[in-house]
């Protein structure tokens, strides 16, 4: 817009219609190329999430599963009652 604005100062009309013609090209590029860096941040932003979920489902089916087969080494005593000699 600058050259087009100096363009139309020096009134070479061509010219400024040209510079303007590529500024609006420029800009109706904006949405896409925003669309697209968009589209690659969410894609890290739901690999980092899917990575993060996966890795701590893991860690807690180890921990649970460890607890699990800790507890089977251990038998189950049965109630007992106290006796008196009486």
């Amino acid at each position: 817009m600058g050259e087009a604005s100096q363009a139309y100062i020096e009134q070479d009309y061509e010219q400024t219609l040209s510079k303007i013609k590529d500024a609006r090209e420029g800009l109706r590029k904006v949405p896409e190329l925003a669309m697209e860096i968009k589209d690659r941040a969410l894609l890290w932003i739901y690999v980092t999430e899917a990575m993060a979920v996966t890795g701590t489902s893991l860690l807690c089916g180890v921990a649970i599963w460890f607890l699990m087969v800790r507890r089977l080494l251990y038998s189950a005593v049965s109630t007992t009652r106290l006796r008196s000699d009486e």
